[in-house]
């Protein structure tokens, strides 16, 4: 049996998606330090982040995958060109919904799709378009320190 990552999402499509699910929360959270939540219900997900002024992004998963399943990661193979070994390399590809706080998921202000290596990457990405294309100046807020008083 072929024991990669395509293996792993056709015969655990619902597990799979809560280990990339989890990857998302801890690069998010642990990582960027952000305001932010992960929700996965059987085979639906989605990553909401807090912005400044109320506005909230809201990530879900676009690569397409097995029985109805919408995966964060992106998984290619290429040959790396000096020594010709054939690497893996995995992208998030995801939707950016943009709700501001009076939206109730309702109608997004503005969507767009997006791909980046990391959330390191994705975010900024994603802000950036967003204060291109509707206007909005926007920053991902920063996770609250606890008072350890």
């Amino acid at each position: 049996m072929n024991r990669d990552v395509e293996t792993l999402k056709l015969l655990f499509p619902e597990e799979a998606l809560l280990l990339e699910g989890e990857q998302v929360r801890h690069e998010l959270q642990n990582k960027l330090g952000l305001q932010a939540e992960l929700f996965q219900v059987n085979e639906q997900a989605h990553a909401t982040i807090t912005l400044n002024d109320g506005y909230r992004i809201v990530l879900r998963p676009d690569q397409p995958g097995f029985n109805r399943v919408r995966f964060w990661l992106r998984w290619r193979e290429f040959v790396h060109p000096e020594n010709n070994r054939v690497m893996k390399m995995s992208q998030y590809r995801c939707t950016a919904h943009l709700y501001s706080a009076e939206e109730d998921f309702a109608d997004p202000i503005f969507s767009m799709g997006v791909e980046a290596s990391s959330m390191e990457q994705l975010v900024p990405k994603v802000l950036e378009k967003i204060e291109n294309h509707a206007g909005l100046r926007l920053v991902a807020l920063p996770m609250l320190k606890k008072s350890t008083n």
